[in-house]
């Protein structure tokens, strides 16, 4: 008893002390610092943040907390206590620096001529399209077109020729290849994809996108409705639907088209591009209020470790409580929906960006103001609005969110880093004397707002093609401007040849549109292309 008591007697002479070492933590709670000090729950709060973090003299709170815990009413932070193992090694991977495996190098297949014969055709199409793109390098336009002829006849699959020739013949836009051929390849090639749906879509939505700028409204309406989009941040297939069904006055198409948007895909660009058409509201469950459940009745084991999350929120021990929600978000035995947005809300910024729009693409009953907010938080929001000069911070907001999920220790294989994912090649050209950290958010945003503002401004201010610039490098999109001029923006975009390129623009114009809709107000679809 009197070693308990000295135990107890010493823990509390350390959190009363003002040192380098233990500082309260509260900048994030709404409490004052007496109402933290006096909460009877801060003792284990702080016992356990010590613990987890390694802090200095952390060994000094384990008795405390054995002996707290060992009784019958123990605080709900007994039971983190007893998952410290697990909830380290989270801690550790969260400040882990992230990058992902290096892709292997593509062996290229190069098509065997002998006069009008194709000699290794079986080899071919089945190959995989990368290694493909990579061996019809260098090929003649009548090779290619040789190849193309010979993918439309065949009808066994796979037949990948037909991808990887229509995608080279793309380089011979827009005089030197006719729309119709291309879209005829890329069905296909989505004829074969049956295994995968998500190239099917890819591919006929790509046909029918040719079709559609070929004024073949018809073609590009049967190939689109053959569709079931499989993305649905998307929404891609479905808009051109619409527009072709709109070009043939087909009203019930077009009736059914946009409602397929509103209910299947209503965070995505295409909807948003859609409802400004039509005049009408993106996500109507935008103007809604719901609360969110914050214990769960299927999995009751649970609801001890969420209100140690509260408590160590409620007291500014938010590093830890992040760590929580991620074991809690991770589990096998799933949350409710309810209770794992509530979780979300909890989370870091990161934790929100990728656990929500999962929960809110399969859960629209929890669509709201208070979860679509919660979809786009501002994460390093000071930093970006130190940085931003003439760019809107919430632009430069959207694209982080995109890049890195506002993970700002993430390396791409490309080797691009941070938030904004800048490749210190590029930061070499910019400022050839430094030497800069890109995992540091501050100087990661202040160099990345300063070069994409230099890529808007050679752009001539065109936000999508600075943001495909920013994304695939300006050369490649002077070279697109050139293969498809078209003047219609939708369509500019959704012919961009690299599926990355085009998802990015279209998601990072998306998120840009909901931030300045949720927190300045604006709901002006034009601000995406002044």
């Amino acid at each position: 008893m009197i070693r308990s008591l000295l135990v107890i007697f010493y823990l509390f002479s350390l959190l009363s002390c003002s040192t380098t070492s233990f500082t309260l933590r509260n900048e994030s709670s709404l409490l004052s610092r007496e109402e933290i000090l006096s909460d009877p729950e801060y003792p284990l709060a702080k016992a356990f943040d010590a613990i987890l973090r390694g802090l200095p003299n952390h060994e000094s709170f384990h008795e405390f907390s054995k002996l707290n815990c060992a009784k019958k009413s123990s605080s709900p932070l007994c039971g983190p206590f007893r998952k410290l193992k697990v909830l380290k090694q989270l801690l550790a991977q969260k400040t882990t620096i992230y990058t992902p495996s290096a892709t292997k190098p593509l062996v290229p297949l190069t098509p065997t001529f002998s006069k009008s014969t194709i000699l290794n055709w079986t080899s071919l199409r089945k190959t995989q399209i990368p290694n493909l793109l990579k061996g019809f390098l260098g090929l003649t336009q009548p090779e290619l077109l040789l190849i193309a002829s010979r993918s439309i006849q065949e009808n066994r699959c796979p037949n990948n020729t037909a991808i990887a020739t229509a995608a080279t013949l793309e380089d011979y836009l827009p005089d030197e290849i006719s729309y119709a051929t291309l879209a005829e390849l890329y069905v296909k090639g989505g004829n074969c994809s049956k295994m995968n749906l998500n190239d099917r879509e890819h591919f006929w939505t790509r046909a029918g996108i040719f079709y559609f700028w070929n004024k073949d409204y018809k073609a590009a309406a049967k190939i689109l409705s053959k569709i079931n989009p499989t993305d649905a941040y998307s929404g891609r297939s479905t808009y051109w639907l619409y527009r072709s069904q709109k070009e043939l006055n087909d009203s019930v198409g077009v009736a059914t088209a946009l409602n397929k948007l509103a209910k299947q895909h209503r965070f995505s660009f295409h909807n948003l591009v859609a409802s400004y058409y039509e005049n009408r509201e993106p996500i109507p469950e935008y103007s809604r209020s719901i609360s969110f459940a914050n214990r769960s009745v299927k999995f009751k084991k649970f609801n001890n470790d969420i209100a140690s999350v509260e408590i160590l929120n409620r007291l500014g021990f938010l590093e830890s409580a992040h760590v929580i929600v991620d074991w809690l978000l991770t589990q096998p035995s799933v949350l409710e929906p309810a209770v794992r947005l509530s979780l979300a809300q909890m989370g870091d910024d990161h934790a929100k960006v990728v656990q929500l729009p999962g929960i809110l693409m399969f859960h629209p009953e929890l669509i709201s103001r208070e979860s679509i907010t919660l979809n786009y938080p501002r994460a390093f929001f000071p930093l970006f609005q130190k940085s931003s000069g003439r760019i809107s911070p919430y632009l430069l907001l959207a694209i982080a969110r995109r890049e890195s999920s506002f993970y700002p220790r993430a390396i791409s294989p490309a080797n691009a880093q941070g938030l904004l994912q800048m490749n210190p090649d590029t930061v070499k050209v910019l400022h050839p004397n430094g030497t800069f950290n890109l995992l540091d958010p501050e100087i990661n945003i202040s160099i990345a707002s300063g070069y994409f503002s230099k890529v808007l401004t050679e752009m001539n201010g065109n936000l999508p093609k600075a943001l495909a610039a920013y994304n695939a490098g300006e050369p490649q999109v002077h070279n697109w401007e050139k293969r498809y001029p078209v003047k219609d923006v939708i369509l500019g975009i959704d012919l961009i040849p690299y599926r990355e390129t085009r998802d990015y623009v279209a998601n990072v114009l998306s998120t840009y549109y909901w931030y300045r809709k949720i927190y300045e107000n604006n709901s002006d679809f034009k601000q995406l292309f002044p």
